[in-house]
């Protein structure tokens, strides 16, 4: 695969950020930093503090 030869990395990795950031056949690259960063605000542990059925 040209495109993972051209950044330096594996077929495989580019092949799936493709097909997890894909909407409707096609791989645009705003919607998947949005993801992105959607997802890397929502990971890590949950506060407790924040259940209200704890507090």
């Amino acid at each position: 695969m040209k495109i993972a030869k051209h950044l330096n990395r594996n077929a495989s990795t580019i092949s799936r950020e493709i097909k997890r950031n894909s909407v409707n056949g096609k791989y645009l690259a705003h919607i998947a930093n949005e993801k992105y960063i959607n997802n890397k605000i929502n990971c890590g542990a949950k506060s407790k503090l924040n259940n209200n059925e704890l507090v």
